[in-house]
């Protein structure tokens, strides 16, 4: 099969040359991988290659911000726990230094609570996965944001958002109203 069907993903890409194991000169999308395991970013790195795009990693938040500084890509995949500048300050960093404009923002990282979800877009995620993950989820979540105009990129985030914080404070009131019936029983 050739790389781009690997994942059913050929037909959704954008009409853009191909490099690589496909051929020509260019690529599908830039990508920037951030995460601290040598393993999960080689796994990424396959699964984003494969259908054509060209990626950079970093192994941690301040190494992406290094590189930020250089470029802007199409697509940041970033994991939360990392030493150095954890995935949260990324985004603020980004945010208080313009480097956020156009590119997406996939989270991909193991916490898996509302109020994690709800911090992520709060910081600017457009985005919200969790480990461990298959690679054709991931292949399929990057072109399905790169599908995304920047108008339905920033209304999705604010849908999450939305989403987001009304879970966490479903949540939160879960737990107050749990608390207090533990407290009236002793």
């Amino acid at each position: 099969k050739p790389p781009l069907e690997l994942f059913g993903l050929a037909a959704r890409l954008p009409n853009r040359p191909v490099a690589g194991l496909i051929g020509g000169e260019g690529y599908v999308a830039e990508v920037l991988i951030t995460d601290d395991s040598p393993v999960l970013r080689a796994l990424m790195v396959r699964a984003l290659t494969t259908i054509g795009h060209k990626v950079t990693m970093a192994e941690d938040g301040q190494a992406a911000i290094e590189i930020l500084e250089r470029f802007a890509p199409d697509l940041m995949v970033l994991d939360v726990e990392m030493p150095r500048l954890d995935g949260y300050g990324v985004l603020r960093e980004m945010r208080r230094r313009g480097l956020f404009r156009h590119t997406r923002i996939l989270m991909l990282t193991s916490l898996s609570k509302e109020k994690d979800w709800f911090k992520a877009y709060k910081h600017g995620a457009h985005q919200y996965l969790t480990k461990p993950f298959k690679p054709e989820e991931l292949a399929e979540t990057v072109v399905w944001l790169l599908e995304l105009t920047a108008e339905q990129a920033s209304d999705h985030r604010e849908k999450e958002l939305e989403r987001a914080e009304l879970l966490a404070s479903e949540g939160a009131q879960v737990i107050r109203v749990s608390r207090s019936l533990s407290a009236g029983s002793h």
